[in-house]
């Protein structure tokens, strides 16, 4: 059974929102979560800011739970350790079939291993897709 705030949409569910604020947004008129998803707006960064923090923002907290998705706020840092894979399939969009599937991995030490899974026909078709999973 849901606490009785997720029940009743209740502000106070976000997790990090302190008592005054809750208390600001009431006086605007504010009471739930989806009330509040409907005021977030996307700000662009000033030019000349002094720091480039991202601040957290509860309207797009409650954006997300009213849409049950992830928003990623600012630019993430993606590290990519270890072994790489890069896949590449082509086919002939008028037919939506697929004859060539390229796999290409590189490994942490630079040395790359490529497979190619060609198809003739149909049949071949899925037969390159099983060994491409089974590779």
């Amino acid at each position: 059974m849901p606490c009785p705030a997720v029940k009743e949409d209740n502000i106070s569910q976000l997790r990090g929102i302190s008592d005054t604020e809750i208390m600001r947004l009431r006086s605007k008129g504010i009471f739930t979560v989806n009330q509040l998803s409907y005021t977030f707006r996307s700000r662009r960064i000033a030019k000349r800011a002094k720091t480039s923090s991202t601040p957290h923002h509860f309207a797009l907290q409650a954006l997300a739970i009213r849409e049950n998705k992830v928003f990623v706020h600012g630019n993430p840092t993606l590290c990519c350790p270890g072994t790489r894979a890069y896949l590449d399939i082509e086919g002939t969009p008028d037919t939506r079939s697929y004859y060539l599937i390229g796999l290409m991995t590189v490994a942490e030490n630079g040395a790359e291993t490529y497979h190619a899974f060609w198809a003739d026909d149909e049949i071949s078709e899925v037969n390159i897709f099983i060994e491409l999973w089974i590779s």
